[in-house]
């Protein structure tokens, strides 16, 4: 073991802290989910979620929910859809334009929230009157959001292979 490496108890102390940061929130909320008015514990909460007397109540939640995995989606494909072809564009055909494009894709990192709220406002305007206004088209505004992390893992990866003998072997 090299010296600068931590000890077999360092490495059990901060793997236990670490386990149990993200495990006690969640314990704790599954807890609150069974824990009933009268402090027993049931899982007829949980059960309620599959009965159909309860689907009334219940519909906004899986509405919401639905609406979370189409964001989510929909996100997912707007960046992967045109923001990796670009990067590889600009990796294999415009290398002086790469500053000039991290820069670019890292700036909605560095500006307020509320700036880009104040400046996606008119073009959600327009996005709305020619779109609608489903849940789906909040999907650019985060697709902006996401922009810098989504750059720098594609960018990472991109960085792991030699994308010019890639494109070389191809096109043949």
């Amino acid at each position: 073991m090299s010296a600068l490496a931590p000890s077999r108890a360092t490495r059990w102390v901060v793997s236990i802290v670490v386990i149990a940061f993200f495990a006690i929130p969640l314990l704790a909320t599954f807890l609150y989910t069974i824990k009933m008015p009268d402090c027993s514990y049931s899982l007829k909460r949980w059960a309620s979620l599959a009965d159909p007397a309860m689907a009334a109540t219940l519909k906004p939640i899986w509405t919401g929910l639905g609406n979370s995995l189409v964001l989510a989606a929909v996100t997912v494909a707007i960046v992967l859809l045109v923001l990796a072809p670009t990067m590889i564009l600009v990796n294999l055909r415009f290398a002086k334009l790469k500053p000039v494009f991290e820069f670019v894709a890292l700036l909605p990192i560095s500006i307020p929230a509320i700036v880009l709220v104040v400046g996606l406002a008119p073009i959600y305007l327009q996005i709305g009157r020619t779109f609608g206004t489903g849940t789906w088209t909040l999907a650019f505004a985060y697709g902006i959001t996401v922009l810098p992390f989504a750059y720098r893992s594609i960018k990472a990866a991109m960085d792991a292979v030699d994308l010019r003998t890639l494109a070389e072997a191809a096109r043949s």
